[in-house]
């Protein structure tokens, strides 16, 4: 599956981790690009929303936020848990081809969406163009070790129960995300794309592992892609068995944890 039907069939089990993962770090997003009564917002990579809800309360009526995503399911769910605020729109697009607003948007947000865009360099550079002069570009990506514990532990289930070498598919949004997560990384990545007065911080989160967490999680995130080619008898092998595997193994969290990062529009 490409990356829109994976978060398509996702759509159940990425609305269900909302309250414990993605509500908590989309607020922290929003805390640190600090939207204010009347500014308009580009939420790229949106999700169902949440980051995007709090930002379109932040900025009131006299704002705006447009909330970019692939994935039709997922802005279904974001249009439903936004119900009641009429200054947020939701748009099926690619956000790398969004022609953004006439004299640009004081604030652009990615919540853990950048590492997914083609060429993650040259797609946040023309993000960064879509503000105004002096407007504020906002990134989250998982912290080094983040969901490490629990995706190695769950490459070697499906490995097990698929009796290959490796797992189907890969752990999700590491390819691009490990050059950038740390706050180090991070800070200097936004000074590569066109940012100034950069800041960077931690969130810790760290969700004590329980049965609903840990299939949420793998149905609704890119460890989804693992299950590909397994029939159901072997999905529910694994659904089984990945609990007592993390268990074994003394995982008795699943970190969460992310590296925030805010820099101003240099040119």
């Amino acid at each position: 599956m490409g990356l829109r039907e994976v978060f398509d069939a996702a759509r159940d089990e990425f609305a269900a981790l909302a309250p414990v993962v993605w509500d908590r770090l989309g607020q922290a997003v929003v805390d640190l690009g600090e939207p204010a009564p009347g500014e308009h917002v580009l939420d790229a990579c949106c999700g169902i929303g949440s980051s995007a809800a709090p930002a379109a309360r932040a900025v009131g009526p006299d704002g705006s936020v447009d909330a970019v995503d692939l994935s039709p399911e997922l802005l279904g769910v974001g249009r439903r848990r936004a119900a009641g605020l009429g200054n947020v729109r939701f748009a099926q697009a690619d956000v790398t081809a969004w022609p953004g607003r006439d004299g640009g948007y004081d604030l652009v947000q990615c919540a853990f969406g950048v590492f997914f865009l083609p060429d993650m360099d040259d797609a946040a550079r023309g993000l960064v163009r879509l503000l105004r002069p002096g407007g504020r570009f906002v990134v989250a990506v998982w912290r080094s070790g983040a969901l490490e514990e629990f995706g190695a532990a769950y490459r070697d289930v499906v490995a097990r129960v698929a009796d290959g070498p490796g797992a189907r598919g890969q752990a999700p949004q590491r390819s691009e995300a490990g050059r950038i997560n740390t706050e180090d990384s991070l800070g200097t990545w936004l000074w590569s794309v066109g940012c100034a007065d950069v800041k960077v911080r931690t969130r810790g989160l760290r969700e004590p592992v329980s049965d609903e967490l840990v299939w949420n999680l793998v149905l609704g995130s890119g460890f989804r892609s693992s299950l590909d080619g397994l029939d159901a008898a072997e999905v529910e092998r694994v659904r089984v068995e990945l609990p007592a595997e993390l268990a074994r193994r003394g995982v008795a969290e699943v970190d969460f944890s992310a590296v925030l990062g805010v820099g101003t529009r240099a040119d």
